[in-house]
């Protein structure tokens, strides 16, 4: 059976339309927050340093748990979310960002475990974003 488009179903139809091409926007944003705040725990949890010659970056779990994603807003005309380090330890953004350690003056470096996710999630919300139809 074929469907005609009048002046009076034209406009319902394109709101339909639009409204679940939001639905998988949304989605996707969703999604997206939590690759990111999985590829924050992974790499704090694969990216020791030579000076404590761990796999990771986990002494008493602190940091990790306090990785979280946050949805922000989620409405009909925008979705906004967060991931990474939330209240965690004082000693988090030292970790993330690297520090000269205070007894043997060695550089500890950074272990950037926000910073590459926010490219993990970047990349991932990309090509969620380009599947929509």
């Amino acid at each position: 059976m074929t469907t005609f488009v009048t002046p009076e179903t034209l406009v319902p139809a394109v709101r339909e339309e639009l409204g679940d091409i939001w639905d998988q926007v949304s989605d996707a944003v969703e999604r997206t927050i939590r690759v990111g705040e999985a590829s924050v725990k992974e790499f704090i949890s694969t990216r020791g340093t030579a000076k404590s010659g761990k796999r990771g970056r986990i002494e008493t779990g602190e940091m990790l748990k306090s990785v979280r994603p946050r949805k922000i807003r989620f409405n009909r005309s925008s979705a906004e979310g967060l991931f990474g380090l939330g209240r965690g330890p004082y000693y988090s953004i030292y970790q993330e960002y690297g520090f000269r350690h205070n007894r043997s003056g060695m550089m500890v470096e950074g272990m950037f475990a926000v910073v590459d996710s926010r490219e993990v999630a970047r990349m991932y919300l990309e090509s969620q974003l380009r599947s929509i139809r």
